[in-house]
């Protein structure tokens, strides 16, 4: 039996839901104003998730992503289930999405990540992304590393 499947959903709602209940089990405490940010209807669309193969309708890995602007897409919301971690279902979806994100001709993909989270970090980095700042959400808040993948990295000071 494979590890993840195709998610299906009735409809909108309870996909927000299923995404609200992933959110709001990861380890990383997503505050409660973003999850519902992030499973706003307007936002649906922009996740790519993996599902029980069983429960189709239960998601166990996901990630969306977002427009800043032209050039820039930043990947958030990034979580799997405790139960699926370490079975390559994380680094799925941030392939999925970046493909996604990479179809709407993107140039630079940022992401956001919990300094201490090792293993978002492992992938994203196997994925080409490299941290260029650090910042913290909130005083008392852990530390957050600024990750970015650039399509078209500048070579000796040039753009070639």
């Amino acid at each position: 039996m494979p590890v993840g499947c195709k998610c299906r959903f009735k409809d909108n709602l309870q996909k927000s839901n299923a995404i609200n209940r992933l959110l709001r089990t990861s380890g990383d405490k997503i505050p409660p104003d973003e999850i519902l940010n992030a499973v706003s209807l307007e936002k649906l669309d922009k996740w790519e998730l993996t599902c029980n193969c069983k429960k189709p309708n239960k998601v166990i890995s996901g990630v969306r992503y977002e427009q800043n602007d032209w050039y820039l897409r930043t990947l958030k919301n990034f979580a799997t289930d405790k139960y699926y971690q370490n079975k390559g279902l994380g680094g799925t979806v941030v392939k999925r999405a970046i493909d996604k994100a990479m179809q709407d001709k993107v140039n630079v993909l940022a992401a956001d990540i919990t300094v201490t989270n090792k293993r978002s970090r492992h992938i994203f980095e196997k994925e080409g992304f490299v941290p260029v700042s650090t910042f913290c959400w909130k005083k008392g808040g852990p530390p957050v590393d600024i990750f970015h993948f650039v399509l078209y990295p500048p070579k000796n000071g040039t753009c070639q």
